[in-house]
């Protein structure tokens, strides 16, 4: 019962908080959520024309809760300082609004972003693991930066929405480090993983 209890929260949290308007989505070919596989992710991302040299994944259902807890909207991103400090890209704006994005990568190009809060990288990072190696990470393992980006996907968003805002922002990024701002990033799914040890019926979208 506890199982399919937490399961039931994070169908709940990321269907009703997926955007700004969840019925444009919906029209752009968002899914039925399913457990996923290192494979099946690796596969979506090359078919949105996203190829990392490395992915990550969510260690475990805890840490899908726990993330969830903080992240309701995907595709997403967050943003740390160089000391690993979270920078909230928008604190006036709904949480599950992803639409500031662009316009704080811009300022982050003006090099006019500092942080103010004591909420630190290390704490996402507690909760993900290697897509591949299935290896913990630490911010001692990241190397040196001015910035360090987490962009959040889920397969079950479809390849529309993540196409038009999670490969924009990585381009967008990915064109910063080659200037004056070193800039490392992670590309971390929040998909539910098959491999997990839990009992998980099929996820549905509600209308």
């Amino acid at each position: 019962m506890h199982k399919l209890f937490m399961i039931s929260i994070w169908i709940t949290i990321a269907i009703t908080t997926i955007s700004c308007t969840r019925i444009i989505l919906i029209m752009k070919g968002v899914e039925e959520p399913k457990p996923e596989t290192t494979q099946s992710l690796q596969q979506f991302l090359n078919s949105i024309d996203c190829f990392p040299d490395e992915f990550y994944i969510l260690r475990d259902s805890s840490a899908l809760l726990e993330v969830l807890k903080l992240q309701s909207s995907f595709p997403d991103a967050e943003f740390f300082d160089s000391n690993g400090f979270f920078l909230p890209y928008d604190e006036n704006m709904e949480k599950a609004c992803n639409a500031g994005i662009d316009r704080y990568i811009d300022q982050i190009a003006a090099n006019k972003i500092m942080s103010t809060s004591m909420d630190n990288i290390q704490a996402r990072l507690n909760c993900i693991v290697n897509a591949h190696s299935h290896e913990g990470i630490s911010f001692s393992d990241l190397p040196r930066s001015d910035y360090y980006v987490i962009f959040y996907f889920t397969k079950w968003i479809g390849k529309k929405v993540n196409k038009e805002h999670l490969i924009s922002w990585v381009n967008q990024i990915s064109s910063l480090d080659e200037g004056k701002n070193k800039i490392t990033y992670l590309i971390l799914s929040a998909d539910y993983m098959s491999d997990w040890a839990m009992d998980a019926p099929k996820l549905k979208i509600k209308n």
